[in-house]
């Protein structure tokens, strides 16, 4: 059953590079910075964490508490500075941190879709690119790392804790403004970019045009890869590159390479150590949840993988690993051998969770023993407009009881 919820709901919701580069080569840089330590507040503790960015089992988590909660701001404007691109591409620091924390800030406070995701899969691609030859053999270049991290670090730049589908459901402005298409992923690039506009934020004012449009490029391409119903299509395509005899990481297969490279790093929890996967999982069903709520409230049909009743999150978690996450790992690890690593975690999570399988059932069962004894009351009618992008989500008005029950993941 979860098998077939997951193929449903991805299934619902090329060019090479021939613009100039700042400079082929990758500097990494190991200095410390006087001068971004006096504008970020990084301790000693986060820069040690810090040294194993490049790392699969990094803890967001734990840089996010050394941080006060500056994550996105602290991992981004690291990242630069250790591969010097403040100095080789001439970008304003004061302006890049300004950008930084207006993202980090516009992340809304909702369970899942947060800062703390967007700088975790700014890190994760991160860890992708420097873990194994994909620097070498992609002819991976300066532009391509700004592209990557800043891709990863907005690519769920104010998203409102509610999918694709229920914006259309409520008729959401957002869906009238990107025509039903790739909804979120558009406005989550289209909103970042407005920033730019902002002489304060516009750290790109001194890179050369041509590159400023290529870097758009590729942000556009690879956070618009993330987007799930395009999952099956994309990895598809992915696959038939990799199999060709003319399979080209550093020309014409680039961008579909750094495309799939962003999408797993967006799926990449089932793939983490057994502490970190976790704690993703409950957070991404506590928003799956609260979203379903909201449409019971509403009286909508609930959402597939949204109904706290029905859905066990542990065979929900199985499933999306056999049907979604596996075989995208399997085909990205022809390319890349070393995200066998990954495929591990995958494996020894898978049973972990299956060993949590009765847990989970009676979460399902104390939740259908709340809503039968307290029936909701329909709170608008379902076309009526349902606050997005223009504020904080909030759970609905019953998480306080459902959390008493037992039936909150978690809880």
């Amino acid at each position: 059953m979860e098998e077939n919820l997951w193929i449903r709901s991805c299934s619902s919701a090329s060019n090479s590079r021939k613009l100039s580069r700042m400079s082929s080569v990758i500097i990494v840089h190991h200095r410390k910075s006087s001068s971004l330590q006096n504008k970020i507040n990084i301790t000693d503790k986060a820069r040690k964490m810090f040294e194993k960015v490049d790392c699969l089992d990094f803890n967001i988590f734990d840089f996010s508490d050394q941080l006060n909660g500056g994550e996105l701001v602290g991992l981004t404007n690291l990242l630069f500075e250790k591969h010097n691109l403040f100095k080789a591409c001439k970008i304003n620091k004061l302006k890049f941190l300004n950008f930084t924390k207006t993202i980090q800030s516009g992340y809304k406070k909702v369970q899942y879709h947060n800062k703390t995701h967007g700088a975790d899969v700014a890190q994760t691609i991160y860890f992708f690119l420097m873990k194994g030859d994909w620097m070498t053999k992609g002819e991976i270049d300066n532009l391509d790392l700004i592209s990557m991290i800043l891709g990863g670090s907005i690519h769920d730049y104010e998203h409102p804790g509610y999918n694709a589908a229920f914006l259309m459901k409520t008729n959401d402005k957002l869906t009238i403004r990107y025509n039903d298409i790739s909804i979120l992923e558009n406005h989550h690039l289209a909103a970042s970019f407005e920033l730019l506009n902002h002489t304060e934020n516009n750290f790109f004012e001194k890179l050369p045009t041509e590159d400023i449009k290529d870097v758009r490029k590729t942000m556009i391409e690879t956070v618009l890869s993330t987007d799930m119903s395009r999952h099956f299509a994309d990895l598809g395509k992915f696959k038939s590159r990799i199999a060709s005899q003319n399979f080209d990481p550093s020309g014409s297969d680039k961008v579909i390479c750094l495309s799939m490279g962003m999408h797993i790093a967006d799926i990449s929890n089932p793939s983490k150590k057994w502490d970190i996967s976790f704690k993703w999982t409950e957070w991404l069903y506590e928003e799956f949840f609260a979203q379903g709520d909201k449409e019971r409230d509403l009286g909508m049909q609930i959402s597939d993988l949204m109904d706290r009743t029905t859905i066990n999150i542990a065979k929900s978690s199985i499933g999306f690993v056999d049907v979604i996450v596996e075989p995208a790992y399997v085909a990205f690890c022809k390319f890349l051998p070393h995200v066998q690593e990954n495929l591990d975690n995958i494996s020894a999570n898978k049973s972990k969770w299956q060993n949590l399988v009765g847990d989970y059932q009676e979460k399902m069962r104390k939740a259908q023993e709340y809503f039968e004894a307290n029936p909701p009351n329909v709170l608008v009618e379902a076309d009526e407009n349902i606050e997005s992008s223009d504020g904080d989500s909030s759970p609905p008005s019953s998480f306080d009881e459902l959390s008493k029950s037992g039936a909150v993941q978690g809880g």
